[in-house]
């Protein structure tokens, strides 16, 4: 009985992390914080994303995805783009690759006013692993270059950016099974060191 916070067990350190507790985890006038949908594409064919397709810097939201809009499930392209004000409004969509074949997976990454992405292509004849980047907050973009040079496939890659260094991993099977697979930049992208093998 009595004031549970007068009680002598509790010390005065006890009693203080007590009432930080209640204070932090007490529900005061707490609102949703999510707004409606917006919705990003619109076009007839299918518009899909994958893991790591949103990346932001401060009031810049960049998004990545696939889309089928330009021949169906034998011509997927990567598209992006970005919100400068927290996702309240959107710019246009930007076509990132233009090749015959397949891309798709993309991944993206950001860090300052520099967008990197990566996907997996098809236009090699056998999956292999892309990246470009824009260095102006993806006004512009470079042009595609290819990560991975083997005979097997190489796909689903996963990006980070952290200064000028930027980390790619990625499954392989070179190995005749799969494997991840990893390399990075050291200079925002602009060179590449060897593929290193992470599992074994």
């Amino acid at each position: 009985g009595g004031n549970f916070m007068s009680h002598p067990a509790l010390g005065t350190a006890q009693r203080g992390l007590f009432l930080f507790i209640i204070i932090i985890f007490y529900p005061i006038g707490i609102h949703s914080q999510w707004q409606t949908e917006v919705r990003l594409t619109n076009d007839p064919n299918a518009s899909l994303t994958s893991s790591q397709s949103v990346a932001s810097n401060e009031s810049n939201v960049h998004v990545v995805w696939f889309d089928y809009r330009n021949g169906g499930p034998d011509n997927i392209e990567i598209y992006y783009k970005t919100s400068t004000d927290d996702g309240k409004s959107w710019g246009k969509d930007i076509r990132l690759t233009n090749s015959p074949g397949i891309s798709t997976n993309p991944s993206i990454s950001v860090f300052g006013s520099f967008v990197h992405v990566v996907w997996y292509d098809t236009r090699d004849g056998n999956l292999e692993i892309y990246y470009k980047r824009s260095t102006d907050d993806g006004i512009n973009w470079s042009n595609d270059t290819r990560l991975t040079y083997d005979s097997a496939i190489s796909y689903f890659p996963s990006i980070f950016a952290s200064g000028h260094f930027i980390h790619v991993v990625w499954m392989d099977n070179r190995d005749t099974n799969e494997q991840v697979y990893y390399k990075r930049s050291t200079d925002n992208g602009l060179s590449w060191e060897a593929d290193t093998r992470l599992t074994h």
